[in-house]
């Protein structure tokens, strides 16, 4: 029985570059850092797509907008959605209430949220009466500051 080795070296190696994983443009000058999580990065970018979408994007679309591949959008919107952050009706994906809580991470550690419990306590104060600082996603409510 034979078995055929081949060996790659560096004249054979170009012609695998086809098989090699893309980075992209974007993430480019993070290659080879131990450090960098890709698929975090991908994940951030394909959230980041929905601006201004306020109706959705197919996994086609987002693939464009991000310039990664079809096959990467659709895992990483599945574990998304999973996670409770994106939803899907039928071929659209849109964000769900859930992806404030990433905001809001950053809120509740910065001066902004602080600001914003301020005045909402004021106003209740001013209209003795409860008061609540919302943001609406679809039909669900998402409070972020109330007394």
């Amino acid at each position: 029985m034979s078995t055929d080795v081949t060996v790659l070296n560096k004249a054979t190696a170009p012609s695998l570059a086809k098989f090699q994983t893309s980075w992209g443009s974007e993430f480019a000058s993070f290659e080879g850092n131990p450090d960098f999580v890709l698929s975090l990065a991908r994940g951030l970018r394909i959230i980041e797509a929905f601006e201004g979408h306020s109706k959705g994007l197919s996994v086609a679309e987002i693939s464009r907008f991000t310039d990664l591949s079809r096959a990467a959008v659709r895992r990483v919107l599945i574990t998304l959605e999973l996670l409770g952050y994106v939803e899907a009706a039928g071929k659209v994906y849109q964000l769900r209430h859930r992806i404030l809580r990433l905001g809001l991470s950053y809120l509740s550690s910065r001066s902004f949220f602080a600001v914003a419990q301020t005045t909402v306590e004021r106003i209740a104060e001013q209209v003795d009466e409860s008061s609540t600082l919302c943001v609406l996603d679809g039909d669900e409510v998402f409070c972020v500051a109330g007394r």
